[in-house]
Order: structure tokens, then sequence, then C-alpha cells
């Protein structure tokens, strides 16, 4: 393979999560990956005091998956290479209001030159 190596970029991510008892599905894709080679990163999930119930979220990396569940008033987060998919979970299972907030800041290489075989 002959490729021409550029700069390691860095992307963040940001939003806020709102959940009510009135939620049509049981799943939500807040990212996923597009590239070739799934970049590595960090994401970071706060669940609010206010909550009345966990925020379960699954995140896909190196083909495995692994599942978080925040508590009111805490956060997590989980660092990996691989990343593929992040996703709120178990939607539908809130009972009352669920919020809080979510980030997510990946590396990947950019390459000046496309890859040749």
């Amino acid at each position: 393979m002959n490729c021409e190596f550029g700069q390691v970029i860095r992307d963040e991510f940001c939003g806020k999560i709102y959940i009510s008892g009135e939620n049509e599905s049981d799943h939500e894709i807040l990212w996923e990956s597009s590239l070739i080679t799934p970049p590595t990163g960090t994401i970071s999930v706060y669940n609010e005091r206010t909550s009345s119930d966990f925020l379960t979220f699954r995140i896909m990396h190196m083909k495995n998956q692994k599942t978080l569940s925040v508590s009111p008033g805490n956060s997590r987060s989980f660092t990996s290479s691989g990343l593929q998919s992040f996703q709120l979970v178990n939607i539908r299972a809130v009972t009352g209001m669920s919020q809080g907030t979510y980030s997510l800041t990946i590396h990947y290489e950019f390459f000046l030159e496309p890859c040749n075989d």
C-alpha cells in the first residue's frame, strides 16, 4: 500500500439528551462512523441529578459492543480505538423524565493522497 499520511484530525461532538415517557423508539443513534478505518476516541455521558432513571448507551467498537448505564447525578466515560457507533438505548423503558449531555472526541488520520494497492 502506498499512502501519503497527512495529519491527525481531532473532532468533537456534543449534545443534550431529553427523554420523556412518551418516546416512540427504543434506541437512537447519536453518532456513527463513515470512515474506512474507524477512529479512536472518548465518549462521555452525564445524567442530570434531576433525572428519574438511568441513561443507557451502546457503543460499538472493534466489532465488539459495550453497554454503559449512567445513574442520575453521575457521568461515565469510555475510550477505545475502532469506534463505530454510539447509541442511546432502552428509551422506552425510561419512566418519568431523564436528561443529560454527551460528548464525543475522536481522532483519525487524514490522508493527503489516496491509498494505492
